[in-house]
């Protein structure tokens, strides 16, 4: 495990790497992370390859995000002059972009920290998402097992919820899937109407104890899924500075929604 950790710090991800779990990793197909990683890298050093990237993503920004910033928006130190529901409005936002980007763009960027976010006051206004250096092209059959997998979850499908923990090698088809719904309850919400806050402490253990879990029956998972929990982490961290509850649930219909309708 030492050498995983000594591995991961010569990957120059910056403040990011504090979110990336330090056990259990060796669950995860080295080369294939490794390839990923140099990808996140080497995009990150070429200014002509990262303007790239950040162009092309911002082309798919719904449009209440600009991408620009101005000195009329609030950075995370004065969010709380902000009215709550002014919060509570960008924060269901921001939940939107991190299930676009899983859902339907497959690429994404990976910093969702509250530092990146520049909100408006007046919700006829466009806010800014500052993107950072580090992005990641997710694979398609994750991205098909994660949707998946929310479907079966927060739809009450249990098949469906069992086939994409088992195609992804997250659980065998004999395993129990109550450890992993608590484990999405704690990530995702309750599969309800139920708003649930959101807390890094507690999400960053649970993520911690999936890693442990995945470890101690001698499964691999994805590479994407470290990927995808540096999104969650961020995401966390911004919506527990926003404040609030959140009906995700509500929020990932409303997304899935937009993605199937006819442009």
């Amino acid at each position: 495990m030492s050498d995983w950790l000594n591995k991961l710090k010569l990957l120059n991800l910056g403040t990011l790497l504090e979110y990336m779990p330090h056990t259990g990793l060796d669950c995860i197909p080295w080369l294939e992370f490794l390839k990923q990683a140099r990808q996140i890298i080497r995009v990150s050093a070429d200014p002509k390859v990262h303007a790239r990237w950040q162009s092309e993503l911002q082309e798919l920004f719904p449009g209440e995000w600009s991408t620009t910033n101005s000195p009329q928006l609030f950075s995370k130190s004065s969010w709380d002059k902000l009215e709550p529901e002014v919060r509570f409005h960008w924060g269901e936002k921001i939940i939107e972009l991190y299930f676009l980007s899983l859902l339907k763009w497959r690429k994404v960027n990976l910093d969702f920290r509250a530092d990146r976010f520049f909100l408006s006051r007046d919700l006829a206004m466009s806010s800014h998402w500052s993107l950072s250096r580090f992005y990641i092209q997710y694979d398609p059959k994750f991205c098909e097992n994660m949707t998946m997998a929310y479907n079966g979850f927060y739809e009450n499908r249990p098949k469906d919820f069992r086939q994409a923990l088992s195609n992804m090698g997250v659980i065998g088809k004999e395993e129990e899937l109550e450890p992993f719904e608590k484990l999405f309850q704690t990530h995702f919400g309750e599969p309800t109407d139920k708003p649930a806050s959101f807390n890094l402490s507690e999400f960053k253990k649970s993520y911690f104890k999936l890693f442990q879990y995945i470890r101690k029956t001698h499964k691999k998972v994805p590479a994407n899924f470290i990927w995808l929990g540096l999104c969650l982490s961020g995401l966390y961290e911004c919506l527990e500075n926003l404040g609030g509850e959140y009906q995700s649930r509500d929020i990932y219909r409303r997304v899935l929604l937009r993605i199937q309708s006819p442009q």
